[in-house]
């Protein structure tokens, strides 16, 4: 059903508070803008209600963020980071209460990022209709077809909420899977960047200066306001590679900036600011210049040192059928490394809480105070920890 008034609005998400669940996920046009336009609202409940908002017409969605919000109602998702950015975006707030099969299912040997169709298909044996993928979901009037495959995402997604549970509770991955749910919430991933931060993030920043870096800090910021004031990717304002050339040349007007391969004829109509901003950075004292923070160089055995905790990590996500990458990556091994022995006792250090604390960090304290080896198991010729001699 596709809701295109305030009232059908109301009593939609009404019903839906009424059963306490609710699933949810969006449809939206993300390729040139700097926030995402959105297409489409998809809720559902297990009480069958279920329905496609569609925005355009129904210009307040407030109903659908008390919804999301109230901490009576567990909101399902499946991937659920774009979404949560949409709602931040319109509300500065995410929800307390939510589950995300794709983090649950990873809990469950479906790898780190399995997709819906895929987990729908291996938990319920139902094939996806796949065919609207690439709709255009701005344009008007949407076909039921369309409407179908959208409300698709979160009707089957109550059934498939409702198998990983089950399984989860039956492994004792509930309270894994609720940490990385939580995690995920995380108001720091959903937060525009600060603009005078933005040069850490472009490419070939760390071959610069620092003065020249005190340059690109300026022009970035310059670049990440116009991208927000004219709702468009900082991308299409100016490449990264046209803007590492524009501080390196370092022109002094609109002509100057002309001259820089990559900038568009565009330039004529917002190059000062651009040029504004160079300059601003280059005048800027010494002493606030940034520096590029590359870190210390890896002693003589540290490498070997973070491949033997990897082995210890891959070990530990083969047995308990959890993905490497969800168990930990190689910078936080190599930031264990380098931990001081307080920093390995400090019990809110990551690799120690939680369901990371029970399966690998206890492993690798010992690793590294050296209480455990690493040898191979005879009989599998697998790699195991054995008490140090």
């Amino acid at each position: 059903m596709l809701i295109e008034t305030p009232q059908a609005l109301t009593t939609l998400c009404d019903a839906i508070r009424a059963d306490g669940v609710c699933s949810f996920d969006t449809e939206f046009v993300f390729e040139r803008t700097y926030r995402a336009r959105l297409g489409l609202v998809q809720l559902a409940s297990p009480g069958g209600h279920a329905g496609a908002v569609d925005p355009l017409a129904v210009d307040d969605l407030t109903p659908v963020w008390d919804l999301l919000l109230d901490e009576s109602v567990l909101t399902v998702v499946h991937a659920g980071e774009m979404d949560w950015k949409i709602l931040y975006d319109n509300v500065g707030r995410l929800p307390s209460k939510i589950f995300d099969s794709q983090i649950a299912s990873s809990f469950l040997g479906m790898g780190a990022q399995p997709g819906y169709g895929k987990l729908i298909a291996h938990y319920l044996g139902t094939e996806l209709d796949k065919s609207q993928s690439y709709t255009d979901w701005l344009r008007r009037p949407l076909s039921e077809k369309q409407i179908s495959y959208a409300l698709n995402d979160v009707v089957p997604l109550l059934e498939l909420f409702t198998k990983l549970r089950e399984l989860l509770i039956a492994k004792g991955r509930l309270e894994w899977a609720e940490e990385e749910f939580a995690a995920s919430l995380d108001e720091s991933r959903y937060r525009d960047p600060e603009p005078r931060e933005c040069y850490q993030k472009v490419k070939r920043a760390s071959s610069l200066s620092p003065r020249q870096l005190s340059a690109l800090r300026e022009a970035a910021a310059w670049r990440e306001e116009e991208a927000l004031r004219r709702d468009l990717r900082p991308g299409f304002i100016i490449k990264d590679e046209a803007l590492i050339a524009a501080v390196r040349q370092n022109p002094k007007n609109v002509g100057g900036l002309k001259r820089v391969r990559g900038i568009s004829g565009e330039a004529e109509r917002w190059g000062a600011g651009l040029v504004e901003a160079i300059q601003k950075g280059y005048a800027q004292p010494q002493d606030s210049w940034p520096r590029w923070a590359k870190g210390a160089p890896p002693d003589d055995g540290e490498d070997a040192a973070v491949g033997l905790m990897q082995v210890v990590m891959q070990d530990v996500a083969a047995k308990h059928e959890v993905p490497p990458e969800v168990v930990a990556n190689r910078a936080t091994l190599r930031a264990l490394y380098r931990a001081s022995s307080e920093e390995l006792e400090d019990p809110d250090n990551p690799a120690f809480r939680g369901w990371r604390g029970q399966v690998l960090g206890r492993h690798l304290h010992e690793l590294l105070e050296g209480k455990s080896a690493i040898g191979l198991d005879p009989k599998t010729r697998r790699p195991r920890l054995y008490p140090a001699k």
